[in-house]
């Protein structure tokens, strides 16, 4: 075999195996984060229920489980303190998430990767639990089973009180203009409010919609920064 066919025909084909041997994964896939809605930022104007009591917001997406029961499996929650004001709520949750708590998403797959529907309320916060511990929950009318450990191990239920107020929304995705929040949703509250004071222009491509709430839990209840 001459150098020259070499170059034009074997050269190319070691430099492609060489490059997928350095890049191809050495450990366990993972695909639980891979949602449509992970990483995606909405901020609720609290200003229409500065009336209301202290408690969590949550945001949740149409379930139902394999019993026929519908719910709301929770992808965010921010505590709302009573003061008015712009409240960032990050989503996030896993696919395996929805495994252990035996449910399947309302939304048609096509749609649910377009615009997602998410369901916001305000609810009560119970001694003890911690926002950022209720993703992964499931929410059936005030009751709501935290994530399990495992697909074996029962789920603690506690009560989140009747719904507040409502907003009912289908979050946008601009992949080109707009990036999602990819790191530790723990810290989520503590890095945003830090950028904020730092340099607030810096968060415009992670900010995915604003929305507000109005005064009675009505499922018409559908008000963003554009309007109805």
């Amino acid at each position: 075999m001459s150098l020259g066919t070499f170059v034009r025909t074997w050269l190319p084909l070691v430099i492609l195996l060489a490059l997928i041997v350095k890049i191809w994964p050495t450990g366990k896939l993972d695909f639980g984060n891979t949602t449509p809605w992970a990483g995606l930022i909405l901020e609720i104007d609290t200003a229409t229920i500065s009336d209301l009591k202290p408690g969590v917001i949550v945001a949740g997406l149409p379930v139902q489980d394999f019993e026929g029961e519908k719910g709301l499996f929770i992808c965010g929650a921010v505590e709302w303190t009573g003061i008015s004001g712009i409240s960032p709520i990050l989503l996030a949750g896993r696919v395996d998430d929805l495994r252990l708590q035996k449910v399947i998403l309302l939304q048609e797959t096509v749609e649910l990767h377009r615009s997602p529907q998410v369901i916001f309320s305000v609810r009560n916060l119970p001694k003890g639990t911690l926002p950022v511990e209720m993703v992964g929950s499931l929410l059936q009318g005030e009751q709501l089973q935290l994530k399990p450990v495992s697909k074996d191990t029962a789920s603690l239920v506690v009560d989140l009180g009747p719904e507040r107020a409502r907003i009912e929304h289908f979050v946008k995705y601009d992949g080109k203009s707009q990036n999602r929040w990819l790191g530790d949703p723990t810290k989520f509250q503590k890095l945003w409010q830090g950028q904020e004071k730092d340099d607030s222009a810096l968060l415009a491509p992670y900010r995915h919609g604003k929305l507000k709430f109005l005064n009675s839990p009505s499922s018409d209840d559908v008000v963003t920064e554009e309007g109805r």
